[in-house]
């Protein structure tokens, strides 16, 4: 009962969420975010004001929800538009500022994961580990900008 209980809330984090990467070129399997004409309506705008490029890394196609997520790089940094409120967002979290926005992060294996906490919407950004230190500055700072200009604030 134990091992389904915790392979249930890895699921629900999103464990599941990357592919192993077998093929750096092709569609990288995501789970897609909660329906929302909304978050629909919002994220479309997001995706369409992304870098083209990030961290050095091209777009991949994804797997499902491509008018909410968009992938970069092999391994995947999966950008996912409009997901529930993390896991790590609780009373006594320590939110991390970047370039004018609040974020959350938290680590799940080998992928850490920011969520944005001043947005209407949750933008969730799985950075493998592969890009190390490198995530708050090559890859967390130039999506601040086009979430600034795509997202309102949080009410």
């Amino acid at each position: 009962m134990a091992l389904v209980a915790g392979l249930l809330v890895y699921w629900v984090l999103g464990g599941f969420i990357p592919d192993a990467d077998r093929n750096p070129t092709g569609p990288v399997r995501v789970a897609a975010p909660p329906e929302s004409p909304r978050a629909d309506e919002i994220c479309a705008k997001l995706l369409g004001g992304l870098p083209r490029e990030l961290a050095g890394q091209r777009p991949r196609p994804v797997s499902s929800a491509p008018h909410r997520v968009v992938a970069w790089g092999s391994p995947a940094i999966v950008l996912r538009c409009g997901v529930t409120k993390p896991a790590a967002l609780t009373p006594t979290a320590q939110l991390l500022g970047i370039e004018g926005g609040e974020w959350v992060y938290a680590r799940y294996g080998k992928t850490g994961v920011w969520t944005t906490t001043s947005l209407a919407l949750y933008v969730e950004v799985r950075v493998p580990e592969k890009y190390g230190e490198k995530a708050s500055t090559a890859i967390i700072n130039p999506l601040a900008a086009p979430l600034k200009a795509n997202v309102p604030p949080a009410p």
